[in-house]
Order: structure tokens, then sequence, then C-alpha cells
């Protein structure tokens, strides 16, 4: 979808760094060379399909999370109308 431009998928270069590392982790490793990539191949697409925004700080206390403020602070510097997100966070 970010591909054909239906949708605009944002990032920073923080974030960007984060997906880099997680990605290194060995236990993915198997994974990616079932692929045929590598992080770096995965990492250099990832930017071609990212817009890239610059962030502000914010101060989000409520977070249960606090690694992610970065997120939120993307998502406000963007003016974005939807975080997706592969956790479902419920309320206690």
């Amino acid at each position: 979808m970010a591909a054909n431009q239906q949708i605009t998928i944002f990032a920073s270069e923080d974030l960007l760094s984060e997906l880099e590392s997680s990605l290194a982790r060995s236990k993915l490793q198997s994974k990616i060379q079932f692929l045929g990539a590598t992080v770096q191949i995965l990492v250099s697409r990832t930017r071609q399909l990212v817009q890239l925004s610059p962030v502000t700080p914010v101060d989000v206390p409520q977070l249960r999370d606090q690694d992610d403020v970065k997120i939120i602070a993307v998502a406000l510097a963007a003016n974005a109308d939807f975080i997706v997100s592969l956790f479902c966070h419920s309320p206690e």
C-alpha cells in the first residue's frame, strides 16, 4: 500500500535505527536469510517506503511504556491519522 501511495508511513531516524538493531538480532537471522534478504536490504527498502518526519520531544506520562514516546512524537509531528501497532494495550 505504501509502495502504491495508498498510505503514507512516517518514521524518524531514531525509529529506523531501532528497526536495524532489532533486525540484526541473531534470532531473526534465519528468517531474514529465508527471505533471501539481509538487514541492510530490509532497512534500505523500508527507507524507500517511509517518509521521514522531524521529531519534537513530547511528554506523555500516561504511556505504560515510555519507549513508545518516540512513536507518539513521530505521529504528532506528521499529523498522523492512525498509529498501527502489533501490540494491543488494553486498559487494566
